[in-house]
Parts: structure tokens; sequence; C-alpha cells
């Protein structure tokens, strides 16, 4: 019979975690509703605001991988490295919303990007440690999903300290100290399994010697490397994201630029056509349950989405919308947009749209970190999670430096963004060629972790 104490300890972990991805994506995404302001305030170009979140998005995932080798290659605690990082995320933060001068703002907000990096990778592998497989998924959606409260949350202080103190220094120090006087305390009370727990051939044994005692080392680059389901799932990210990052810096930019919506307004009409995400939730379920009958109804949910995601957003931006809101008060931009919606059939089918597209690639990431989840091994997960975020986030930093030099050179947002939406379909078609191989790679990774299970009861000499 499970204790009490088991059956609500996953819960309370993953509570935590929820919060510290909140955390993470509240950093992340703290500028962008006021880069034109930034523009500006340092009067300087788009370049520099592209290059600025290029920089940030690729020297996170860069410092994503650092934690996550030291912790799979030392065996450190990934609470204490979580506390480091959120702590350290919050003094260069409040350094940054004090500097005047553009570079060092820039090298601050950098340095605090790759210190709070750390939950990122942490958060996963300790949910895949948490859950067994067939719930993964599901639970890795939910926590992408909860934990993008973080960005409404950057949005709505953003956007608040724009429109009533027109600061966009002061959202900067409000993040600071949230991470100061909040996050570090969470981090310090994170409950921590130990790696390779959730697994079937290990949670016994793991149960009673409390730590997994193996490490990452340099000749199991070749097994890592050797995979083919890694191959293909890094091929199927790096279309994905050169798609993902040019949305997630330049589509707010879109709205207000070319369609004439205010920051305010821009930010509402995303937050509106964005609820539709929650239902990658149940596309998430739906891979976790197929997968209890084969493991290639994963990908193959997965390549599904990235087809229809990338026709919904190809069709939202060639809409010809228009609607000019210039009031930057949030209950005057939510009534101006009703009423423009009300009156216009075209601005509705945009929203529609955009919801499509947005619940088929809510859960893709979810799926992704499952497979990779599925055909490593307990100490490999968090490094190859990480690079294969490196790889998807400098994908992303082009993307967002290469179409902000675009924009300046063209004047034009909206057809470089549509260019970009083809890339869903190669991305498609990548998790196409993961559905081949990631049965015989699962398989290879269980005998292994059978293998690995005698090495432990022979350490521990435990008898059954």
């Amino acid at each position: 019979m499970i204790s009490v104490s088991e059956y609500y300890r996953p819960k309370l972990i993953f509570i935590q975690l929820v919060m510290l991805m909140i955390l993470y994506n509240l950093h992340c995404y703290i500028l962008v509703p006021n880069l034109r302001l930034i523009v500006e305030y340092f009067e300087t170009t788009y370049v520099y605001a592209g290059t600025l979140l290029g920089a940030y998005i690729f020297l996170s995932g860069f410092a994503s991988l650092l934690w996550a080798l030291y912790s799979d290659i030392k065996g450190a605690k990934r609470k204490a490295l979580i506390t480091l990082g959120i702590f350290a995320c919050g003094i260069f933060t409040l350094f940054a919303s004090i500097i005047e001068n553009m570079y060092l703002f820039a090298l601050f907000y950098i340095i605090a990007g790759m210190f709070i990096a750390v939950v990122n990778p942490f958060s996963i592998t300790i949910i895949v440690d948490t859950f067994k497989s067939h719930e993964r998924t599901e639970k890795l959606m939910l926590l992408s999903v909860l934990g993008g409260i973080g960005l409404g949350l950057g949005f709505a202080i953003s956007l608040i300290t724009m429109a009533y103190y027109e600061s966009w220094r002061l959202s900067l120090l409000i993040t600071s100290l949230i991470n100061l006087l909040f996050g570090v305390p969470l981090a310090i009370s994170l409950l921590e399994p130990p790696k390779g727990l959730s697994e079937e051939e290990l949670h016994d044994v793991l149960i009673r010697v409390k730590s997994y005692p193996f490490a990452l080392r340099r000749e199991d680059l070749q097994l890592i490397i050797g995979n083919t389901t890694n191959k293909y799932v890094v091929l199927q990210g790096i279309f994905g994201t050169l798609a993902n990052g040019a949305l997630q810096v330049w589509l707010l930019q879109y709205l207000v630029i070319e369609v004439g919506m205010s920051e305010t307004a821009a930010s509402i009409f995303l937050g509106l056509s964005s609820v539709a995400a929650i239902g990658g939730i149940l596309i998430a379920k739906l891979a976790d349950i197929l997968y209890k009958r084969s493991p290639k109804a994963r990908p193959i949910i997965a390549a599904i989405c990235s087809f229809l995601e990338g026709v919904f957003f190809i069709i939202f931006f060639i809409l010809p919308i228009k609607a000019e809101i210039t009031t930057f008060d949030f209950i005057e931009a939510a009534m101006d947009l009703l009423s423009l919606m009300s009156s216009s059939p075209i601005l509705i089918l945009s929203a529609i749209s955009f919801s499509i597209a947005m619940l088929f690639n809510s859960s893709v990431g979810s799926i992704r970190d499952s497979v990779l989840s599925d055909v490593n091994l307990p100490e490999h997960r968090a490094t190859v999670i990480s690079g294969t975020d490196i790889i998807e986030l400098f994908m992303k930093s082009i993307s967002s430096a290469v179409i902000g030099t675009i924009i300046y050179i063209t004047g034009s947002i909206k057809y470089p963004l549509i260019a970009f939406m083809l890339f869903w379909f190669l991305s498609g078609y990548y998790w196409i060629y993961v559905a081949q191989y990631i049965s015989q790679d699962i398989r290879r990774i269980k005998n292994i972790l059978q293998e690995r299970r005698e090495k432990i009861l022979k350490l521990i000499k435990i008898q059954f």
C-alpha cells in the first residue's frame, strides 16, 4: 500500500517545479513587451534588440548545458545548483535594472539569464525521475503550460510598469526581488528524487539506497551520439526552433508595428488567442495513452502537430488584419479590441487560426522531452536534453537576429515570419523518422538499466 507521504510527495515536487518554471519564464520574457521602449531609450535600432535577445537565448542554453554536465559528471545535487542559479540571477537582474550603459545592461541581463537557465533542464529531469514513462508527456506538458504563467506574468509586470509608471526598468527590479525573496526559499525547500527513481528496473533498489551511483563518463558520449533517435530529434528541433524562435520574439512587434495595436492590446490579443494551448494537455494525454500500445505513437503525434501548426500559423499571417488601438490602459485596450473583433470577421478568423496553431504547437515540446528521456540513461538525460536545447536555442538566436536584421533592411515583419513558418513542415518530416527508430533504442536502454540494477545489487549486497 502507498503511504500518504509517498502519495503526496510527487504532487508537491510537481508544484515546486511549476513555481520554479514560472520564475524562469518570467525572466525570459520580461523585456519582450518593452523592446520598442528600450530601443528608443538607448537611441539604437532593432538590430540591437534582436542581438540582445538572440545572445540571451543562446548563452542561456549554453549555460543550461554546463549546469547539466556538471550535475551528470559530478553527481551534484540539482537542488543546490538551482538555489545558486536563482540567487545569482536576482543579483544580476538588479544590476541590469539600474545600469545606464546599454552594453553593460545587455551584459548583466544575459548573465542573469545564464544563471536562471539552471531551472529548465533540472525541472525536466526531476519530473522524469518522479513519474513513470507513460505519465511523463502529460506531466511535462502541464509543467510547460503552468510554467507559462511566468510568460503572462512577465508581460503583465512589463505592461503595468509601462502604462502606470512609464518605466521598463521597474519591471526588472520587481523580477529581481521576486527571485531573491521568493525564488531562493522555494529552491531551498525543493524535494529532489534520486536519478532513475521512476524506472521500473531501478525503483525498488533506489528506494533503499537513496542515490543513483552512476555518472556521465567520457566514453558514454559515443552511446549518446550513436543513438539514432537522438539524431532525428535534434534535426526536427533545428527546423521547429527556427519557426518558433521567430514567433516568440517578433510576433508581438508584428502586431504593434504592422497591425497597429499598442503593446497592451497586442498582448491581450495573444493572451486570448493562446488560451487554446491548454488543449495541448489533451494531446499529451493521448500521446501517453497510445504510448502504452506503441512508443511510436508519441513521435507520430508530434509530426501531425508540426504539420498542422505550420498551416494555421501561415493562415494567420496571410490574413490582412488591421486594428488601430493606441491606448496602453488595459481596460480600454481590451474594450477596443473586443469592439473591433465584433465588427471584423477577418480579425476573428485570425484569432481562431492562431488559436488552432497554438493548440498543436503546445504539446510538441513535452513529447520531445519524453522521447529523449525514454532513449537515454538517467545520468545522460540532463546533458542530452540541454545539449538538444542549446542546438535549438542556437537556431532560435539565429532566427531572432536574422529576422531583426531583415526587418531593419526591408521594413517588413510579416513576410519574413511567413517564410519561417515553412520550417514547421521540415520538423514534422523528421518526427516521422524518429517514429521508425524509437522502439529499438528504448529496448537497448532497458537492457542497460537491467544491467545497472544488477550492479547496484552487487555493490550494496542487498539480497532479495
